[in-house]
């Protein structure tokens, strides 16, 4: 009987941690059913390219920052308040973000804090995609890391170039919008 060769999952870690910490989070998007996994490749005119702006990395990480230090500076850590202080710095974020006007992109934002004293956190992220339906070359993401005596923050947002919604939002504004 031939050797079978195991699979690996795309999660899997190649060196694993030997401390794992308190917690651990998986997180895996997928589409709902196969329509939405099998969209046709819509063409991208370059003349709409020029018009709008990419997702730029400097602008966004100065945006993060700001709000780094209007939420951070000067707060002790709370584990109670840990939730809610990263809800309010991940709305911050979208909302400083949203005002850059990518509409061709899909802003994930993230937010991780905890306080310095527990084991060291290790954070990974991995996306896959269908080269037919996003641009590879256009995703792009931004970290920002704030450190101070008592805790840490890890905030990261993932602009998804996505012209295929783009194009279904703006071809049927109806979904979207009332017309009154």
């Amino acid at each position: 009987m031939g050797s079978r060769s195991r699979r690996t999952s795309l999660f899997a870690l190649e060196n694993p941690v030997l401390d794992h910490g308190i917690a651990v989070v998986c997180h895996a998007d997928h589409p709902k059913n196969e329509h939405f996994g099998h969209t046709k490749l819509m063409n991208i005119q370059e003349d709409d390219l020029q018009e709008e702006s990419l997702f730029n990395d400097d602008i966004v990480r100065h945006l993060m920052r700001e709000v780094f230090e209007y939420r951070l500076n000067g707060i002790e850590y709370r584990k109670k308040e840990g939730e809610e202080l990263c809800k309010h710095i991940i709305t911050d974020i979208q909302k400083k973000i949203a005002v850059l006007d990518y509409k061709r992109y899909k802003i994930i934002c993230t937010c991780v804090l905890s306080a310095i004293d527990k084991p060291p956190l290790w954070l990974e992220s991995r996306s896959t995609w269908n080269g037919e339906l996003t641009s590879a070359d256009k995703d792009r993401f931004v970290e920002l890391v704030f450190k101070n005596k008592e805790f840490y923050a890890i905030a990261t947002v993932f602009g998804m170039y996505n012209d295929k919604d783009f194009r279904r939002r703006t071809q049927r504004e109806t979904l979207f919008c009332k017309n009154y």
